[in-house]
């Protein structure tokens, strides 16, 4: 399994255990089995899985965040644009891509049938393509939503590789026409596979539709800003290489390594951000993915909100905490017969509640720097038995304890219905423990 899939599974899991409204669980859990059977019907070119062979799910899901009055006067010269705000909203560097005029009109329509499906505008550089479209039908009774996950190609019908997020439908109401996004990452070599026009295939109702996209390739290998670092710092001993910041109209790439010799797993770079001299802070998009690559492979990207249109006079890229875990304590060992917790973090966070069949109940204290709806997952979607086998985990919920403590929760791992060597291991990949220092590395 290349790194690419570890993301997808850990993603996929991580969606799971975010605490979302009731009507959306069935879309999130639609989703991503959708996204399983096209992943098993794709085949892997290179580390990035061809784009769309599977796909991360984008919920729509409108927050209190206001628009800035320039976006607002924006939006109003904009044809078509409005419809879409509350996908823009909070997406900060698409959002300044509109106000610089950076955005590209589309006005693509295909009809086949009763539905029709019309590609509006498109923001694209060589990190990020984000297209809003519409899904029309004439048919009240049917469902608006792909059917599955939407393919790129060049020119020469190379598959363009990346991931994708698309939204499904936010209500079951079937309303005649659904205004959606489609959001593409690209891995940092995608530049040699792009063409003049790119193709974008969609599925809607069992029909197929063909877009051919303009891109403007002198424009979008000149909207980019890279800053070589190669840079070594340490929060508490633990050591990470800042080798590159990349920025890009539609997100800001920061490239680490991680130093392997580190007796403690980084699993997250929690406040990683751009701080201008104003102090105003470019932190974690918000919209989208955010990192190629897991920390204990050695090598991440991390994708942060984007400056690109502004012209600080001192650009500094800073951090003072980070989530991690002593790696002795990576592994949870359990004997699910005899309800016994083996290994565990010495911390004495975690804890073993019940155990069983097809179950393992866990109880984990937070700590006074944890967001009571954490948006990281705890374990890895594998597991393995004594045998040295892998299974994986089917489903993990999240949930406070039925007193309500909110320093608490409780963690449901539910497991095939298999015989296992016992004991079994799961492996923890994020974890509420911070390290706290003082990175501040001069970006210009």
């Amino acid at each position: 399994m290349n790194p690419t899939d570890k993301e997808l599974e850990r993603l996929g899991e991580s969606m799971k255990e975010l605490s979302i409204p009731e009507q959306l669980t069935h879309s999130v859990q639609l989703g991503i089995e959708k996204g399983k059977r096209e992943k098993r019907r794709q085949r892997f070119k290179k580390s990035y899985r061809p784009l769309l062979a599977v796909a991360v799910f984008l919920l729509f899901v409108s927050f209190a965040v206001r628009i800035s009055p320039a976006f607002a006067d924006t939006v109003s010269h904009i044809p078509g644009l409005a419809p879409f705000v509350d996908y823009i909203r909070g997406d900060q560097s698409v959002e300044d891509a509109f106000s610089n005029h950076y955005g590209t009109p589309l006005n693509l329509s295909e009809t086949k049938g009763n539905t029709t499906v019309t590609l509006k505008q498109m923001v694209a550089d060589e990190h990020r393509m984000v297209i809003f479209y519409t899904i029309q039908s004439s048919v009240s009774d049917k469902k608006i939503e792909l059917d599955t996950a939407p393919h790129l190609y060049n020119s020469h019908k190379k598959v363009i590789e990346g991931t994708v997020e698309y939204n499904f439908p936010e209500s079951k109401k079937k309303e005649a026409i659904h205004y959606q996004e489609l959001d593409v990452n690209f891995p940092e070599n995608v530049t040699d596979d792009l063409t003049d026009t790119l193709v974008l295939k969609l599925k809607v109702h069992d029909q197929t539709y063909l877009f051919d996209l303009p891109i403007d390739l002198k424009k979008i290998q000149a909207a980019k800003k890279v800053y070589k670092l190669n840079q070594t710092v340490s929060i508490k001993n633990q050591k990470m290489t800042v080798n590159k910041v990349t920025l890009y109209p539609t997100g800001v790439a920061v490239d680490v390594s991680y130093d392997p010799t580190n007796a403690m797993q980084i699993t997250d770079l929690e406040d990683l951000r751009l701080v201008d001299e104003n102090g105003k802070s470019y932190a974690s998009i918000k919209n989208g993915v955010s990192a190629f690559g897991i920390p204990e492979d050695g090598h991440q990207v991390l994708f942060l909100d984007s400056n690109y249109f502004t012209t600080p006079q001192s650009l500094h890229l800073k951090l003072t905490k980070v989530r991690a875990i002593d790696k002795k304590d990576k592994d949870v060992v359990v004997n699910l017969k005899t309800k016994k917790l083996i290994q565990a973090p010495a911390d004495h966070l975690l804890t073993l509640q019940n155990a069983g069949e097809g179950r393992a109940v866990f109880e984990l204290k937070r700590t006074k720097e944890d967001n009571p709806n954490r948006d990281y997952q705890i374990f890895d979607s594998n597991f393995t038995d004594a045998s040295g086998k892998s299974f994986r985990i089917k489903t993990t919920e999240v949930s406070e304890k039925a007193d309500n403590d909110p320093s608490t929760e409780q963690i449901e791992l539910h497991l095939p219905k298999k015989s296992f060597k016992e004991p079994v291991t799961f492996h923890i990949i994020d974890y509420p423990t911070r390290l706290h220092g003082n990175v501040d590395i001069k970006i210009k």
